[in-house]
């Protein structure tokens, strides 16, 4: 009698702990929406979200051996790992991994590895820009980082990715930015296409001295108008930037590569002098009420129905 006592005893605790290893199984950490954020030149940061609150790690490398490792043990369903001291214009593979007691779980994309590439280098541009909601030229800034990729078989072009982000100092507006294109020699376009937020810059990216970049740019950042008014459709913001406190070496003619280089640097060197000349002279508050104006004239001739006006 008491040996089936004791093996009804048995039985319900194997039960039990089958019941227990069941549970604890249904609620294994599952990870989904890998991101890899915020990154720089030499960091990054990686999120990713668990159903079932568990513990953080990073397992990177810039090969699919991985070999370095980043944790945070505190159990969260939202996970976000920073990574430092990583090396510029480097293609990163990397895996998450969430456990809790007894369980857990490794993305690691089904084998091929999630992948980020670091940004090439800083880029510190300073300028003006003009809002068509704003009547002054207002003070603008960039800061953002930049990956080169040459093109195989096109010697001195190369696909450009910027992203940063252009602040409209006197507003206190902040512009994201993260734009593709094309650089070919000195010469330069970027593009960016979101609804709501699109831009567009061309100029020139010399390297000026001692291995220092001179980029000056001219574009136009297309943001929503939130106060309507004559300008229905959007706020449009014509932008100079360039590289501050950088001397662009004027390059001597030549060959009609070398010929299109002079031009370009002597342009640069005229620009930047015309410029400095008009900073402080209460240009901006002149030349912001004439665009106003302007910009006014022409939406006020779209809605009399005369022939487009661009």
């Amino acid at each position: 009698m008491w040996r089936f006592y004791w093996a009804g005893v048995l039985l319900t605790l194997c039960a039990v702990a089958s019941l227990v290893a069941n549970v604890a199984a249904a609620q294994a950490p599952q990870i989904v929406d890998v991101q890899a954020t915020n990154v720089t030149d030499t960091s990054a940061i990686i999120t990713w979200t668990t159903c079932t609150p568990g513990n953080s790690t990073v397992n990177y490398g810039n090969t699919t051996s991985l070999g370095s490792s980043v944790s945070e043990s505190a159990n969260v369903t939202a996970h976000s790992i920073a990574l430092g001291n990583l090396t510029p214009a480097t293609l990163y593979y990397y895996e998450v991994v969430s456990a809790v007691p007894g369980n857990t779980t490794i993305d690691n994309r089904c084998g091929s590895y999630y992948t980020f590439t670091t940004y090439q280098a800083p880029v510190e541009l300073a300028g003006w820009a003009w809002c068509t909601d704003g009547g002054a030229v207002y003070q603008a800034l960039f800061h953002g980082y930049r990956t080169m990729v040459e093109r195989t078989g096109a010697s001195g072009s190369y696909s450009l990715h910027v992203a940063g982000n252009l602040t409209l100092v006197d507003l206190g507006e902040v512009v994201p930015l993260d734009m593709y294109g094309s650089r070919v020699r000195s010469l330069f376009y970027l593009r960016q296409e979101v609804t709501g937020k699109s831009a567009t810059f061309e100029g020139t990216w010399i390297n000026a001295a001692n291995s220092t970049y001179y980029v000056a740019a001219t574009g136009v950042v297309a943001l929503p108008n939130p106060t309507g008014g004559n300008l229905k459709t959007a706020r449009l913001c014509f932008t100079t930037l360039r590289t501050p406190d950088v001397a662009v070496a004027l390059t001597q003619p030549g060959s009609f590569v070398d010929d299109l280089e002079s031009m370009v640097t002597r342009f640069a060197k005229f620009t930047d002098s015309v410029l400095d000349s008009l900073v402080g002279t209460g240009i901006r508050a002149t030349l912001g009420g004439i665009l106003t104006k302007l910009a006014t004239v022409m939406a006020g001739l779209r809605g009399l129905g005369t022939p487009y006006v661009p």
